[in-house]
């Protein structure tokens, strides 16, 4: 395997977006195919497995956190300090009170991060595009309440953070090193108000929040390829005062029985015996993912790990 980064095999920037990064791909598979390039073999190998890593979100994020996609062992010692757990800028932005400038929103808080599930899809179904209908729970503000949990009369300003709806934590980023940040009140959930309990929401039972069915349709494009995402903005679940989380689906391509795919072409390794290799044959060797009989023929004798090329299949 490279000592090089996955970003660097793949010739990208850290900050490639998952377009970008198939591109990529796309390119370095055709020019490093060991059917057209036999030398590179090796590197062919290696850009395979860096997009595996990185058209993967979770496996991104693990490898963009650690170097690698899967996570380290937990250190013992990281309650004091991590070196590399360092604040990100709305972390900073908390810290110094936003230099005058305007949070995300009114609370300060950070905007909802999307929701991310996988599709196990087979390659007959990448191949031939596909419809689906799914029906999910999503929590969503209590219609009953509106969100507040209870009636508004009833509402009380929340001891612990003052009616702002976060308090204040500390936090070591370094070596005698500490900074202050703004999070979520535990008490009030972020609200700023709490509710006696002989007054909450029957619906809700004062969570602000209750669940919601709905039914999505889910298109699968002829052609789509591991690691793809298909996005419902504003599907996700949802706390009051903010915006509904998106719903993100990523593509994962299941292991076929006999076909590998590698970018826009299809390989497929199978045995043949001793008197087809040495005088050719002519003869359907398997079904391709389109349900047709695929139908090869060759003359002449053929060596293990002989490679033949059928274009347009």
């Amino acid at each position: 395997m490279s000592t090089r980064s996955y970003y660097e095999i793949l010739e990208v920037e850290t900050t490639a977006t998952d377009s970008e990064i198939k591109r990529a791909y796309r390119k370095l598979a055709m020019m490093y195919h060991p059917d057209k390039n036999p030398e590179g073999a090796e590197l062919f190998k290696d850009i395979s497995h860096a997009y595996e890593t990185l058209s993967d979100p979770q496996k991104r994020a693990a490898y963009d956190r650690y170097g690698s996609e899967k996570p380290q062992m937990a250190d013992p010692y990281s309650d004091f300090y991590d070196p590399y757990d360092m604040p990100d800028m709305q972390d900073l932005h908390d810290m110094f009170g936003g230099l005058g400038g305007q949070s995300y929103n009114q609370r300060g808080r950070r905007p909802p991060q999307p929701e991310i599930h996988t599709l196990d899809l087979t390659l007959e179904e990448l191949f031939k595009g596909k419809k689906m209908k799914i029906k999910l729970t999503r929590s969503v503000p209590c219609k009953s309440c509106k969100g507040l949990g209870g009636k508004s009369e009833v509402l009380k300003t929340c001891v612990e953070c003052s009616g702002s709806g976060t308090k204040t934590a500390t936090r070591q980023v370094g070596p005698g090193f500490l900074s202050q940040m703004q999070v979520k009140c535990d008490a009030c959930k972020g609200s700023g108000k709490v509710i006696p309990e002989k007054h909450r929401c029957r619906r809700c039972k004062g969570k602000c929040v209750a669940d919601e069915s709905d039914t999505i349709e889910i298109v699968i494009k002829p052609g789509s390829c591991n690691g793809d995402e298909i996005r419902f903005q504003g599907k996700g679940d949802q706390e009051p005062g903010m915006p509904a989380r998106d719903l993100v689906f990523v593509v994962k391509e299941s292991a076929h029985s006999h076909i590998n795919r590698y970018g826009p072409h299809l390989v497929a390794s199978w045995e043949i015996d001793l008197v087809d290799a040495l005088c050719g044959f002519s003869r359907d060797l398997f079904v391709n993912i389109d349900g047709s009989a695929l139908r090869v023929t060759h003359s002449g004798c053929l060596s293990p790990d002989d490679v033949l090329r059928l274009p347009g299949q």
